[in-house]
């Protein structure tokens, strides 16, 4: 990570040997539901919150029970997504983002380097999490759990307790219902964004 980090501050790049250029040849709701399967199959680091998901779907043997946790599961992992695309679509952060590719200039031992932005703040964080590392891995705290780590867990358990008293005064349909009709609302807003997007191309 500090190699990656140094070159980086020092102007240079990694890039494949081949050039890349995909095109969405259909932007019908199926080819996205079949890119969110590929998605899901390639985000190895989903599979054990998944299988526990699975778990906890099969032990109430109810299709329909089973079906509110699989939704809940589901609904945490891409309602911030939404939420997060809806306020960036709002604020036009795409074009603001631009920004990053703006080009530095500085000199190091004589040699101009003129790297983007997003590449200074890139080689910035490499350099220091590399730092960060090596210093845990000699002092014998890389997989030590710190005491600060213990506190944060022990009070996240009792925040999640808490939650999960006042959770149980609902009942599991009413929850259920609240969850469809979350997702009713996003699949809403989704085809309105998606057919008015049509009518402007």
């Amino acid at each position: 990570m500090i190699f990656l980090g140094i070159t980086l501050l020092l102007g240079q790049q990694f890039s494949l040997p081949f050039s890349v250029h995909p095109e969405l040849k259909r932007q019908d709701f199926v080819s996205v539901y079949v890119l969110g399967i590929f998605s899901a199959i390639a985000t190895t680091c989903c599979a054990p919150v998944l299988a526990g998901v699975l778990t906890l779907s099969a032990l109430p043997g109810s299709v329909f029970l089973g079906g509110v946790y699989t939704l809940a599961y589901v609904l945490g992992m891409v309602l911030p997504l939404f939420l997060i695309a809806f306020f960036l679509d709002k604020i036009d952060f795409t074009k603001k983002f631009f920004a990053f590719r703006k080009s530095l200039s500085y000199t190091v031992l004589g040699q101009k380097i003129h790297p983007t932005f997003a590449n200074l703040f890139s080689g910035l964080m490499f350099l220091v999490l590399g730092i960060v590392i090596i210093y845990l891995a000699k002092t014998s705290q890389l997989t030590s759990h710190s005491s600060y780590q213990v506190t944060l867990n022990i009070y996240l358990t009792k925040f999640i307790k808490i939650i999960s008293n006042f959770t149980k005064l609902i009942p599991e349909v009413v929850w259920a219902v609240i969850f469809i009709g979350i997702v009713v609302l996003i699949t809403y807003f989704s085809i309105k964004q998606f057919i008015s997007l049509r009518k402007r191309g």
